[in-house]
């Protein structure tokens, strides 16, 4: 339930897969930032990334690389909202003791992948030779071999097939309208008895007269589709309109590949960072030079997740690689943000299979002429490296990365001068030689570094005293023998260590994770423990040290038969800086009393899905969970939320489909002192017909929200494939909220109409 976010749902996860969540926002609201917060179960830390924002549905990816052999990944959204000065959050109640989930199945169910038998991937064939043949033999056991949909330049030609054991071939001559001369494409999507894709498998070809292959030189293949938007939406009688274009191109010259794409909204305005985004890039197989808005992936610690304007590329040789980019990663806004501009330069050596070794710099710094006004300008300086080895096909691998940084917090005033550095070390009596030190230091220091970054007194670190407050690094472990899945992680993040690439690295921490996961009955059983223990007060230079401890272990079922898959998993967090039972004495020990921290947070969740056969196909699924927080100090801000739902989707035949979605929320939580409850519960219905062989679909939801939070939903939408190019759109949401002592009643409504051209 949220204001700004209407739906989030994700596609089944697999071990070695990225996992893709697609979030439907309510762009009624200007929504500045969206950014994905995610961790492995067990793990105390959120991880962060930003997600581009650029239409109503987005999809948040995170790489396979980020959640390893885990078998539960948590996340939820924080949103930044303009004329809101907090993030608001995805879930609301307490997102961090009870996030979103998602179960990530064994890459056994994957392991098999259709066989192209004719033709070979890029070759040109003629009309006369052209025949379709794929191999269906090596499905999953969660395939469903008749649901296999096969499409032709995204035309759905599964009609014009045949499944004969496990061969399915199609002879062009029966598809109508024929296909043309040219470079095609051909998608299959294998797909479970839910009819969720379970995985893609693609492959290009060209079709030609034996004339024209004849003589015909290589040809250019490529892809575009564009798209415009048109959106109207009422919320609390307040209009917005919002116009939306956008252009993607895909092309290839044999080894050579170029790809473009342009997305414009009426939302880009000189008062918010860019909505607007565009980007081409051209690459082969050992350069690629790129132009516009991408996320550069570096190294974690130095530059994760960051939208960059401008250009970006890398060498790749072989053993010999070089990645860079440069440009805008804010833009300057009057009276609030400077243009801030970061290059980083990372040369490595090996490919990177088995071994490679980076080193990383990044530098960073506010054009103190972009605006008039405005808060403290910034400049950041990181230098780290990083190396891999991995042993025995990557079942055995060491992983490192380190960096140092320097950062100034204001750079408005300049360098030092040399009066400036001698009256900040005065000297007098005893102490004389140690401030005559002190001031030749830090003037051998501007000099040697000065060109390179502003120091003055607001640079961090002014002496060398403690060198580690400015470091991180990390360290890992994994071995993968027997069924068995091992890793241990060691972190380092110094408390002034800050990198402008990865702003949302936690500082002031260390310690360890160690994660175990045990594969059984042919990895149908899987067994998960693990502890991580974090402690602050890296510097020492706190009263106190908060230790994190974090337990956890789950099992999941996942069987090849008829049966319900089931996961269940247990968490216990443990928050304590040793103040426990501490009575102050003096006066100066009561600050030390309300800085106490105690409390233990214990969570327990159940997830199942089971796809069966009852009159009609159906696909269950049904999750619950309970978290429960207990403060033992005097803040007393203990918290309790439960979460229940139940899913059910039936197929009553190909071309027609409903679900059933209930939800039921318990929450009580502090406030001022006291508790109060916040509880609500929803029940949405949904159905979805397709026509004229699935060219015409409509679709339809109502639903409706009682408790503590009351609104009623109504949505409907359809989808026309016109002359097999074009895409006709049309949503329509009505979203009905009655009058409350806290909410004043509204009707609000929301449509918009899409156009889509492909080919």
């Amino acid at each position: 339930m949220s204001d700004y976010v209407l739906s989030v749902r994700s596609e089944s996860a697999y071990e070695g897969k990225p996992i893709q969540i697609n979030v439907e926002l309510n762009t009624a609201f200007p929504i500045n930032q969206l950014t994905l917060a995610y961790r492995t179960f067990g793990s105390t830390e959120f991880k962060y990334t930003e997600i581009p924002i650029t239409e109503r549905n987005v999809i948040a990816t995170i790489p396979p690389e980020e959640f390893g052999s885990s078998n539960v990944v948590e996340y939820y959204f924080l949103l930044n909202v303009e004329g809101n000065p907090d993030a608001v959050t995805y879930p609301q109640e307490n997102p961090t003791a009870n996030p979103l989930q998602i179960t990530i199945r064994p890459a056994s169910e994957l392991v098999s992948k259709v066989l192209f038998l004719s033709p070979e991937p890029g070759s040109a064939v003629t009309k006369s030779d052209l025949v379709i043949v794929l191999s269906l033999v090596k499905l999953s056991a969660l395939a469903d071999k008749n649901s296999t949909k096969i499409f032709i330049d995204e035309k759905d030609v599964t009609g014009f097939a045949q499944i004969s054991d496990d061969i399915l071939s199609l002879s062009p001559e029966n598809i109508t309208p024929t296909i043309d001369d040219g470079a095609h494409s051909i998608r299959v999507e294998v797909r479970n008895a839910a009819q969720e894709v379970l995985y893609t498998e693609s492959l290009s070809f060209t079709s030609r007269t034996i004339a024209t292959t004849e003589s015909a030189a290589r040809k250019i293949e490529y892809h575009i589709s564009a798209q415009i938007e048109k959106r109207n939406e009422s919320i609390q009688k307040n209009l917005a309109e919002y116009n939306r274009g956008s252009v993607n191109l895909s092309s290839q010259y044999g080894v050579v590949h170029l790809n473009g794409k342009v997305f414009v909204t009426n939302e880009d305005t000189p008062i918010r960072q860019p909505q607007n985004r565009f980007f081409v890039e051209a690459k082969t197989p050992w350069v690629k030079a790129a132009y516009g808005d991408a996320y550069p992936a570096f190294p974690s610690l130095i530059m994760s997740g960051k939208r960059l304007r401008g250009v970006s590329g890398s060498l790749m040789f072989g053993f010999i690689n070089l990645d860079a980019a440069s440009g805008e990663v804010a833009r300057k806004v009057e009276g609030q943000t400077y243009k801030r501009n970061l290059t980083i330069v990372r040369p490595s050596f090996g490919k990177g299979e088995n071994f490679q070794l980076g080193f990383s710099l990044l530098k960073a710094k506010d054009n103190l002429g972009s605006i008039l006004t405005g808060p403290a300008a910034k400049e950041n300086l990181v230098v780290g490296s990083d190396l891999l080895l991995a042993f025995d096909k990557k079942r055995f691998a060491l992983t490192a990365q380190g960096a140092a940084s320097v950062h100034n917090n204001d750079i408005r005033a300049g360098n030092f001068s040399d009066a400036q550095i001698d009256s900040l070390y005065k000297t007098s009596g005893t102490d004389s030689v140690e401030n005559i030190k002190k001031r030749k230091d830090l003037k051998q220091l501007r000099d040697m570094i000065s060109k390179i970054i502003t120091v003055n007194q607001n640079l961090v670190p002014l002496s060398i005293d403690n060198i580690s407050s400015i470091v991180s690094y990390e360290g890992g472990l994994s071995a993968n023998y027997f069924n068995n899945n091992l890793k241990a992680t060691y972190i380092f993040h110094g408390g002034a260590y800050k990198s402008f690439g990865q702003t949302y690295l936690p500082t002031d921490l260390k310690g360890y994770n160690i994660f175990d996961r045990i594969s059984l009955f042919e990895s149908q059983l899987f067994l998960s423990g693990g502890i991580e223990q974090l402690k602050d007060n890296t510097d020492n230079n706190k009263s106190t040290t908060t230790t994190f401890t974090t337990l956890n272990s789950n099992v999941s079922y996942f069987p090849r038969m008829n049966f319900p898959s089931l996961t269940i998993g247990y968490t216990r967090n443990h928050t304590s800086n040793g103040l426990k039972g501490f009575i102050p004495v003096s006066s100066g020990d009561s600050i030390k009393f309300r800085s106490m921290r105690e409390d233990i947070s214990n969570r327990f969740f159940i997830q199942s899905g089971y796809d069966f056969t009852y009159l009609y196909r159906q696909s269950l699924s049904v999750n619950a969970s309970t978290s429960i927080r207990d403060d033992q100090t005097l803040h007393n801000t203990d918290t309790k939320n439960s979460t229940a739902s139940l899913g059910l989707t039936t197929h009553w035949k190909e071309e027609f489909q409903t679900t059933l979605n209930v939800l039921l929320s318990l929450n009580k939580l502090p406030k001022a002192g006291q508790f109060y409850n916040f509880n609500y519960e929803t029940i949405l219905f949904g159905a979805r017909h397709s026509f004229l062989n699935r060219k015409f679909t409509v679709a339809g939801a109502a639903g409706t929200t009682l408790g503590d939070f009351k609104r009623t939903q109504f949505s409907a939408n359809s989808d026309y494939l016109l002359w097999n190019v074009v895409h006709l759109a049309a949503d329509l949401t009505l979203l009905h909220t009655p009058k409350s002592p806290t909410v004043t009643a509204s009707t609000d409504v929301l449509w918009s109409f899409v156009v889509k051209y492909t080919m």
